[in-house]
């Protein structure tokens, strides 16, 4: 393989790619799949062998001892995807913001000793800190072939060519292999990041309440996309992604943000009453907080390509694994705004072009609490101040803010360790919101867990308070106050 060169055809197949990464129990498994589309999407435009640059990740991602991909912590805390800016401690590694991203800047990084830059990966320089540092080194163009790599470029290790084509043949062998959970091999759509600044809710907070994906909705413009960008740039309006005619996906406020698709609520549907509107905050819901949206380029009653309706397909998709959003959160965005005044809603947004096509491919996704998805948390009693008993469990009020005192802390759906996770874990000195705290399953001494606004359940031996009340150590029970421990 060290003559072997890195422009080139795909040598292999995203599917076994993402067969071997959940064979071997990778973390981040949705950004994973989303590392590899987008390796494969990009890879494969700019000229280059997607399946190999995905091994040599492998190698770079895997664990001494054990082999495998996407397990070291670099890819667990960072999503580095290949040692890149990592000299001799991982914790000091740059930190990419999803798989897609760090799919890119890999691909710049090879871009920056093959020396020449493919226009597609223009636009995502800056995802890779060592780019300008390659070329100030005078080592740009001075790589052609995967041999040049084991020479100190991008690794000191004299056996770095022959890692890479071991791991190439090791995934190789997951070919013929059948998983019934496996991503669609569907390649990722074009992806233009247009986003916009100061059109969202920030990390999905309006006032006091914290919310999370949990729901989609669906719209159709009435319009094309470069109006509706113009209109978000002067209106108090946006939504998370636009998905135009020609089957592109603008992606125009962060999911990790909410964006102000879903506010006006109108004569809503029983079912949207029966779901996203009961998440509050209250007495004045803002579906905002709990959704994704898209924004189909085109009119109600008009023609929608195939390759519009697969891109919104596959982002649908994508969603509802990432975040475990089941079918039936899958909401039409008259199920919010039914208000039949054409001058105050669209009860007829989208038309059934977009939506039965759409709904009917949910409805093949199984989704399920796994490593790659995130269950939604039981919504907590509603707050008045007082304790509650809601199933036999006693929630002591505690409304207020509390932040992880570790990395890594994790939210889950009940107060036990083996409970499903709601959402990515806390990173120390994060904050959230908390409503009551509970008894759970003890760690290390300490039974009380928060609830927050959510729902999701935090092990407060994880956090800088403590609830008030008991503390729980082996055989002892101490009375102390809230505060640090």
């Amino acid at each position: 393989m060290d003559s072997q060169a890195i422009v080139g055809p795909p040598t292999g197949t995203a599917r076994t790619v993402l067969r071997f990464a959940r064979h071997h129990r990778a973390k981040q498994e949705a950004e994973v799949a989303a590392f590899v589309q987008e390796l494969f999407s990009l890879g494969i435009r700019c000229g280059y062998d997607p399946f190999m640059i995905a091994a040599q990740s492998a190698v770079e991602t895997g664990l001494a001892g054990v082999g495998g991909g996407w397990l070291s912590r670099a890819w667990e805390k960072h999503l580095n995807p290949g040692g890149i800016g990592i000299t001799h401690d991982d914790a000091l590694s740059p930190t990419w913001a999803n798989g897609a991203d760090a799919a890119r800047a890999m691909l710049v990084h090879h871009v920056a000793y093959l020396g020449s830059l493919p226009a597609a990966l223009a636009p995502y320089v800056g995802l890779d800190p060592r780019y300008h540092k390659v070329a100030q080194a005078g080592l740009a163009g001075s790589v052609r072939v995967w041999g040049d790599y084991g020479n100190g470029r991008w690794a000191v290790d004299p056996g770095y060519t022959a890692a890479i084509a071991n791991r190439a043949r090791a995934i190789r062998a997951f070919e013929t292999v059948t998983d019934p959970n496996e991503e669609d091999p569907v390649m990722t759509p074009p992806i233009i990041d247009r986003f916009l600044e100061g059109k969202c809710y920030p990390n999905r907070r309006w006032g006091d309440v914290q919310g999370r994906p949990a729901y989609i909705v669906v719209h159709c413009q009435e319009g094309f996309n470069a109006g509706s960008y113009e209109r978000f740039l002067t209106d108090d309006a946006s939504a998370t992604v636009m998905i135009g005619l020609d089957g592109g996906i603008w992606r125009v406020v962060r999911e990790q943000d909410a964006a102000w698709a879903n506010g006006d609520v109108r004569q809503a549907s029983q079912k949207a009453r029966d779901g996203i509107l009961r998440l509050g905050p209250f007495p004045h819901p803002d579906p905002n907080l709990w959704s994704l949206s898209i924004e189909a380029e085109g009119f109600h009653n008009g023609q929608h390509p195939q390759v519009q309706l697969d891109a919104i397909i596959w982002q649908v998709k994508t969603w509802m694994r990432r975040y475990n959003i089941p079918a039936r959160n899958i909401l039409r965005h008259s199920d919010i705004n039914g208000d039949r005044d054409r001058d105050h809603g669209r009860w007829f947004c989208p038309g059934d072009a977009v939506y039965v096509p759409v709904i009917a491919a949910a409805e093949e996704v199984a989704v399920r609490p796994n490593r790659a998805g995130y269950v939604n948390p039981t919504a907590p009693p509603s707050y008045d101040g007082n304790d509650k008993r809601l199933n036999g469990v006693l929630f002591h009020a505690a409304k207020g803010e509390v932040r992880a005192a570790v990395d890594g802390l994790n939210c889950r759906e009940w107060a036990r360790r083996n409970a499903f996770m709601t959402r990515p874990p806390l990173v120390a000195g994060e904050a959230f919101d908390v409503l009551y705290w509970i008894e759970g399953e003890k760690v290390e001494g300490e039974a009380r867990w928060w609830v927050t606004a959510s729902g999701s359940r935090i092990w407060s031996g994880g956090t800088d308070r403590r609830p008030a009340g008991l503390r729980f150590t082996p055989g002892i029970t101490v009375p102390v106050l809230a505060g640090r421990p």
